[in-house]
Formats: structure tokens, C-alpha cells, sequence
């Protein structure tokens, strides 16, 4: 295997958690390091597996790092990884990971295999502490009230923390930070939004550069870090400018029935209102409300046939009218909320609904794709992928239906020795218009 295709560790140190000053190179004992991002979670892991000599650790005679170090969770991991781009992806102070399981220990005279299970501190922070106190304001700024008071990290860029047009007010109720942030995220609207509400649904999770809180409608607005074309052939691009795709399959491509049973297509929803006691139907219709109101991955989207457009699904909610109104103190907050008694704390009727369909829209179609090992790739990102139309086993053209825009939703950077590799699953909301 040519060096070009190696992805180089070039260093992993495990520090002891018992004595601080003791730590001990994992480099040479390394088979194989598997690193996960996924969009839908707020943290990222890895898994280590290693076969060492029981030469390790000297401590009364030779010993594995297991028992020499020894390892007993929660010891930290810092390291530095480059591919064949010279791409970096660094485990280094708020980076670094942490062990969190070890598993499949074999032991004999001669040797020890084992895998270490690695993840961020905040998923371990998350466990030791709960949102209890009371937010208000924009939502992205109680998001990153909670990283920095709660989870106490500034592992974030203020760039991933996208704004939100709606405020709201609410009580942590001692819930943990991860399930606040990701409850708050299907209540929070993009200032970017061409229509208010018509944008919502955001997306909490962590890549190589942090935490991101960021709306699906914006993520599909990006520009492509990478272009990729997929070939069976051997040849490069003929352009140049794109790298190659060795593999990818299609998961999903279309299930007609279940996005009739989530109401993807169109849905109608009760509200009810306790303070006035009545109630309300708000119904949602995609080509109505999103059609040029959001940002699709197609520019000109294939629409589901019209006779299947029709409501498929009814939802119900209760409004929270003349809750939590705003205020430093209690005195503040009577004297708003007699200013504005049935004032709405969130417009659920513009916000909820909008971004339960997008979630469900956002994984319309998903890929499975593999290439060299590209550290530059993180997930969140958008790719612009060529894929060859099928013309009777001549590949002369590309596929302008299915080429274009992806988001990365999850990716698995594999460094072995002989045949690194980064996994991706990529998925869009909307086919291409085949014009």
C-alpha cells in the first residue's frame, strides 16, 4: 500500500488519572482508532483497539498498561492524527478524550488486546450536573449559558452557535444540559428565516471543532468544503478538481408510506389555549410553507406527486400563553406580564410543527459513501458529490438528479496501517428537478 493512501498517528499518550505525572505512548500498540461525529449527538467518541507486549509499564517487574498504569476510566487521552493531505486532527486540551469503557480483554504470557472506548468529558459532565435555575432571552444564549455554567466548557466557537430570531423563557427543572440544549433546538427559528417559523428546527451536537447549535436550514445553505466524484474506472478526475468515492450505497432513497405517516407531505395541528380556553388548528403543508421559504439541498426540488399531498397526520399541543414572563425579579415580572397577560412565552403554533417536518425531511435520502482518509471532513459539513448516469454500462455524463449537495450526518475516520479510510453517511432533503 503506497504511503500516500497511510494515516499517520503521529502521537497518543494516556495519561494516569491516579498520578497525574504518569502517562504512557499507546503509539506502538495501536491495531486500529475509529473516531465518530453524527449530527444527532452532542458528543463525540472514539474506540481504540490495542495488542501490547506486557512490556508496557514497569512496576515490580514488566506489566500491561491496564494494571501498570493503571486504567480505571476517566483518564484522559491527548493525541495528534494527520492523513495523507496533511490534515490534523488534534486531541488537545478541550479536545482531548477520555476512557470510558474498556472491553474485550485477552490476556496471556505474551501479550494483552484490548479496546478502549473513548469519549468527550462534557458526556461525562453531563452525568455529575442539572440545569435547575430559571433562562430567559434568546434561545442561544441560554444554550451557551448552560456549556459554559453547567457543563463548564468553552470547547465551542461562537460561529457554531447560530442565533435564534424567538426568545423563551423556562425552568431548567434539573434536567441534564444535553437534553436541554436538544429540547431547546426544536423550539429555536433561525434569524435567517424568510418567514418566521418557516425556518425552525435546529440541530445540537459536537465535531472535531465543538459543540454547534446550529438550524438544518442554514446547514443546507452552505457552500461544499469538498467536491467528490464516484467512478468504478481507476482514472482521477479528469478536471482535477474533485476527489475520488471508492464505494457508496443508497439506504433510503424513498418511503412514500412512512412520510405519509409522519406528515411529512402536509399535517394539521390543535393548539390549545388554557388561558382563553380555546382552540386552534394550524395545517402545515409543504409545497405551502416551505416551498422558497427554505433552503433545500436541491435548487429546484422533485416534489412527491400532488394526489399524495394531501394532511396524513394530526398532532396536538398546549400553548403556554402568559407564562414566564420576562423580568430580573419577581416585582419585574408581575408588573410585565400585567402589561401582557395572555402574551405567548413561545409561538409553538409557527415553530413547532415546521420543525418536527423538518427533522423527518432532512433524512429524505441517505448515502453511505467511503474514501481516503480526509481529516478535513467533519459532520455538519455540506459535499458536492458527481455521480455517473447508468446509460447501457456507459458512464459518459453525470446524473444531475442525483449529483449535488449532501450533509454529512455522521462519519467514522478509520486509521489503520495498511488502508485508512473516512465513512461517511450522507443525506438531503430533496431530489434534483431532472429538468
Amino acid at each position: 500500500m503506497s504511503n500516500q493512501k497511510r494515516g499517520d498517528i503521529k502521537s497518543l499518550t494516556i495519561f494516569s488519572s491516579k498520578d497525574p505525572g504518569r502517562d504512557v505512548d499507546l503509539r506502538a500498540g495501536v491495531v486500529e482508532m475509529n473516531y465518530y461525529e453524527n449530527i444527532l449527538s452532542p458528543a463525540i467518541t472514539a474506540d481504540i483497539a490495542i495488542s501490547e507486549t506486557n512490556q508496557s509499564i514497569e512496576e515490580d517487574g514488566p506489566t500491561n498498561i491496564i494494571e501498570g498504569l493503571p486504567i480505571r476510566g476517566g483518564e484522559q487521552i491527548t493525541g495528534i492524527v494527520m492523513d495523507k493531505y496533511q490534515r490534523e486532527l488534534k486531541f488537545v486540551a478541550d479536545s482531548s478524550l477520555y476512557v470510558n469503557k474498556v472491553s474485550s480483554q485477552v490476556e496471556d504470557t505474551q501479550k494483552t488486546i484490548f479496546g478502549l472506548h473513548l469519549c468527550a468529558k462534557e458526556f461525562l459532565s453531563n452525568e455529575q450536573t442539572r440545569v435547575v435555575k430559571r433562562y430567559e432571552g434568546k434561545i442561544n444564549d441560554s444554550v451557551t449559558s448552560i456549556l459554559s455554567e453547567r457543563l463548564k466548557t468553552s470547547f465551542y466557537q461562537e460561529k457554531n452557535i447560530e442565533s435564534t430570531v424567538n426568545e423563551y423563557n423556562f425552568i431548567g427543572n434539573d434536567r441534564k444540559p444535553f437534553w436541554t440544549c436538544s429540547w431547546l433546538a426544536n423550539k429555536s427559528i433561525p434569524e435567517s428565516s424568510a418567514e418566521y417559523g418557516a425556518g425552525a428546527g435546529f440541530l445540537f451536537f459536537m465535531n472535531q471543532e465543538g459543540f454547534n447549535f446550529r438550524a438544518i436550514d442554514s446547514m443546507f445553505d452552505q457552500e461544499p468544503v469538498q467536491k467528490y466524484f464516484f467512478s468504478e474506472s481507476p482514472y482521477p478526475d479528469p478536471e482535477g478538481e474533485k476527489r475520488k468515492i471508492y464505494d457508496y450505497s443508497v439506504v433510503n432513497a424513498l418511503d412514500l408510506q412512512q412520510n405519509l405517516a409522519l406528515g411529512v407531505y402536509a399535517n394539521r395541528s390543535l393548539f390549545f389555549d388554557f388561558y382563553k380556553f380555546e382552540a386552534f388548528v394550524r395545517e402545515f403543508s409543504l409545497m405551502d410553507d416551505q416551498k422558497d421559504k427554505v433552503t433545500t439541498a436541491a435548487s429546484k426540488p422533485d416534489f412527491v406527486a400532488e394526489e399524495f399531498q394531501t394532511i396524513t397526520r394530526l398532532m396536538t399541543a398546549i400553548l403556554d400563553n402568559g407564562t414566564m414572563p420576562s423580568g430580573k425579579n419577581a416585582v419585574e415580572q408581575l408588573s410585565n406580564w400585567n402589561a401582557a397577560r395572555q402574551a405567548q412565552n413561545t409561538k409553538a403554533g409557527a415553530a413547532m410543527v415546521q420543525s418536527l417536518m423538518r427533522y423527518n425531511q432532512a433524512y429524505q435520502v441517505k448515502h453511505y459513501v467511503q474514501m481516503d482518509l480526509d481529516l478535513s471532513l467533519k459532520a455538519g459539513d455540506i459535499i458536492e458529490i458527481s455521480f455517473p448516469k447508468a446509460e447501457g454500462g456507459k458512464a459518459g455524463k453525470y446524473d444531475k438528479k442525483k449529483s449535488g449537495k449532501y450533509l454529512i450526518a455522521s462519519l467514522c475516520h478509520s486509521i489503520t496501517k495498511s488502508d485508512p479510510l473516512t465513512s461517511l453517511m450522507l443525506i438531503r432533503d430533496s431530489y434534483n428537478d431532472p429538468e
